[in-house]
């Protein structure tokens, strides 16, 4: 693998403090843009979601769950997905910041994180539990990958996530004590596994038009 020099400029940063109806310190685990760059953060240890402008200022009141949440994705427009242990919820926000809950999907296996794979179905990644990554559609039907065999591996909470890029049919994969990126065809049923002495304890992967990121 041939390192490729890449320069992220920082654009804006802010500290995500506690606020006055908190119990815990803030512990940001996902985030995601909408598509009018407004800004869904989910609060791991507070079990909550809050949305923030493009100048990163709070706004709105805070959506809370009943467990702790652990990764958001943007569906389409204003529907976001949101993981909470077996259960996926599909919340709508409007132009005030509202959050309101559309529907729970409620899954076989704890989910971590999530992905758009289609219009109608998602790539999730689980945690103690004997497949690392599973397809979830809007409806609520579980499907398996059968045309490329995934680690064996039975990951604890955070040692795994994934990513799946739409354009390449490509499902990303990293394995966090491996030191590992997993990259798999899902239309070819190929796959590679990526190491390098730059990639060690991954804990997260997003892609943008140029590179992957982990």
């Amino acid at each position: 693998m041939q390192n490729r020099p890449v320069t992220l400029p920082l654009l804006k940063a802010v500290d995500v403090v506690k606020s006055k109806d908190d119990n815990n310190d803030p512990f940001v685990t996902g985030l995601e843009f909408l598509s009018d760059g407004r800004l869904v953060a989910v609060d791991n240890r507070n079990n909550k979601c809050f949305i923030m402008n493009v100048r990163l200022q709070r706004k709105g009141q805070p959506y809370n769950f009943k467990t702790a949440v652990h990764d958001v994705r943007c569906l389409f427009h204003f529907l976001i997905a949101v993981s909470t242990g077996k259960q996926i919820c599909i919340l709508s926000i409007n132009s005030e910041c509202t959050t309101s809950l559309i529907k729970r999907i409620n899954t076989s296996s704890p989910i971590y994180s999530i992905s758009c794979m289609t219009s109608s179905k998602m790539v999730v990644s689980t945690y103690n539990y004997n497949r690392s990554v599973r397809m979830i559609s809007y409806d609520g039907v579980e499907e398996d990958f059968d045309k490329f065999e995934l680690p064996k591996t039975i990951y604890k909470i955070d040692e795994s996530r994934c990513t799946y890029i739409q354009a390449k049919n490509t499902l990303v994969m990293i394995d966090k004590l491996a030191h590992t990126v997993y990259m798999y065809d899902t239309l070819k049923g190929t796959s590679i596994a990526v190491t390098d002495e730059s990639i060690q304890q991954p804990s997260g992967v997003c892609v943008s038009d140029l590179v992957t990121r982990c």
